[in-house]
């Protein structure tokens, strides 16, 4: 096989690249940060929409976005990070480290089956089923969330969706869980943990936890599309009703496109060199 030129790799994948966002963005589909990379360098980088639509405010290449449901993977991190210093196993079962008593949340559920989605637990909104957050949360207001614990309310007396770990469910409060057993475990909250054994190992120096009631430099707004009758963007609303106010471990971390990747392999995030897939009659685990 003929060994093809990485330089014209480069320029047909920045090509690609430019096309694709051009056309997105032109028609309103895209509004963020385009940036490819190989091995280190940069191919392709560059900036399309606005910040803040209301004052026209563009976006650069160091805006900070809302990397939403991303935020899953820094709490898978820090759950392995935990696992590696053996202060859990992948197969504990959850109401062994945090108290779930009177809720539906089934004693046979495992840290692993929080992890891949395979638990049972009831979502706070089923978005599967069609429900919505802004109606969830015009019942229990969003700013009433500030914390792990804040969440119990609206999932965790709901009866589950199946046994553990007999089907998949993609399940958004299996992580808010994962994040109490992070406080129970480490005695510092989700956020603080989060940052200081995953974000700053990984040099992530720009990615945090905002609080949207603060006033967050460079930081882009979140909005959803309006469209008419022919699917044609006609407008926009802010989605201020759709996630509560700061991230939690199911969502809603800031970071930039430079930061978005997770660097912590080699940064001391790595399973342990003689970690293995153990066959347990369900699943394979780490140890």
């Amino acid at each position: 096989m003929r060994e093809q030129n990485p330089e014209l790799i480069h320029r047909n994948i920045k090509e690609a690249a430019e096309t694709l966002c051009e056309d997105w963005a032109g028609r309103e589909l895209f509004s963020g940060v385009c940036m490819v990379k190989c091995k280190g360098d940069t191919i392709f980088s560059r900036a399309y929409g606005f910040a803040n639509r209301a004052f026209k405010i563009p976006n650069k290449i160091d805006t900070k976005f809302d990397t939403a449901s991303i935020t899953k993977v820094f709490t898978a991190a820090a759950v392995l990070q935990l696992a590696q210093e053996k202060k859990l196993k992948l197969w504990d079962y959850i109401t062994q480290i945090i108290d779930l008593k009177g809720t539906e949340i089934s004693p046979d559920v495992t840290i692993e089956q929080l992890l891949n989605h395979t638990s049972g637990i009831h979502d706070d909104a089923e978005e599967e089923a069609g429900e919505q957050y802004s109606d969830l949360f015009a019942a229990s207001p969003n700013y009433a969330i500030k914390e792990c614990r804040d969440f119990l309310k609206n999932f965790a007396y709901k009866k589950p969706n199946f046994e553990p770990g007999t089907d998949v469910r993609y399940c958004n409060c299996s992580f808010v869980l994962l994040g109490l057993a992070i406080e129970k475990i480490t005695g510092k909250s989700y956020r603080e943990y989060v940052t200081e054994n995953v974000f700053w190992k990984a040099g992530m120096k720009n990615t945090a936890f905002l609080s949207m009631d603060s006033v967050n430099e460079n930081t882009a707004e979140g909005y959803l599309s309006l469209y008419d009758e022919d699917d044609q963007v006609i407008g926009y609303k802010k989605n201020i009703y759709c996630f509560p106010p700061m991230g939690t471990p199911d969502g809603g971390a800031y970071t930039t496109a430079e930061e978005r990747r997770l660097e912590a392999a080699p940064r001391g995030l790595a399973l342990p060199e003689h970690a293995a897939p153990q066959k347990t009659g369900r699943n394979a685990f780490y140890s």
